[in-house]
């Protein structure tokens, strides 16, 4: 049972780096024109454009830093540093922004942007698994003029809407995973004490296993993370539909998630 156990943890694991080259650190600059860390964005490809993802609190004013931009952010990937501007997004009440770049191609940036028929198109349960991946601030920072880029993925079962309503969030448009810094599990399947997960905001959560089902799981975008709730000891996230109604994509033909 041990060995059926670790097995199947370790093919959680790998779907949930299927989509690794959609996802990157955020940055912001400083007074000094230094970046420091301010979170995860993803990038998702629609069929008439590519956007940027994170959650709207990444890209908030910073107030400890005077001289912060709030249109303005740099993405690190494939080793460079991209610096978005002049972008627009549509403002609304969830902790989620889609942005419409008008100087930076999404391709350009990410190694490869999320397609959006990878986005979860059927309900979550309480019997699928989770993976909230993102890059933690204390993995990811400035040193000297280099810039480190290691994401980390924290997994869990996707708990009841009851759960998630008591948390405070509208289960319609969020959903929440146990989250336990102390009784975690890493890639390895092996008990250990995670690291802190500030800094993976607006970073994307896979669907990687689903109880429900012998068939293998295929890989899908179920969503972004967008807060913790250390008392509950939970992961808040908000659901994939969200992402496809705010970037304004009313198709829904041809999805390639199960």
């Amino acid at each position: 049972m041990a060995s059926r156990t670790s097995a199947r943890q370790q093919e959680m694991s790998q779907r949930a780096t299927v989509f690794k080259g959609c996802y990157a650190p955020a940055f912001k600059g400083d007074c000094e024109d230094r970046p420091y860390h301010a979170g995860t964005i993803m990038s998702v490809a629609f069929p008439d454009r590519n956007v940027f993802v994170t959650a709207k609190h990444v890209l908030d004013r910073d107030w400890n830093n005077p001289c912060d931009d709030e249109n303005q952010i740099h993405v690190f990937s494939s080793g460079t540093i991209k610096q978005i501007q002049r972008f627009t997004y549509p403002k609304g009440e969830l902790d989620l922004t889609v942005i419409h770049t008008q100087d930076v191609d999404a391709r350009d940036v990410f190694a490869e942007p999320l397609d959006h028929r990878h986005l979860l198109n059927r309900p979550l349960t309480t019997d699928m698994y989770v993976a909230a991946c993102g890059f933690p601030r204390t993995k990811n920072y400035r040193k000297g003029k280099q810039l480190t880029c290691r994401p980390y993925g924290y997994f869990g079962r996707v708990l009841s809407d009851a759960t998630t309503k008591r948390a405070g969030y509208d289960p319609t448009s969020h959903f929440s995973l146990r989250f336990n810094r102390k009784r975690s599990v890493n890639e390895d399947g092996r008990g250990g004490y995670a690291p802190d997960p500030d800094g993976i905001s607006g970073g994307p959560v896979f669907l990687v296993d689903d109880l429900a089902t012998d068939a293998p799981t295929q890989p899908a975008l179920a969503g972004i993370v967008i807060a913790r709730d250390p008392k509950l000891k939970l992961l808040i996230c908000i659901r994939a539909e969200c992402i496809s109604f705010t970037a304004g994509d009313s198709r829904s033909e041809g999805s390639m998630a199960p």
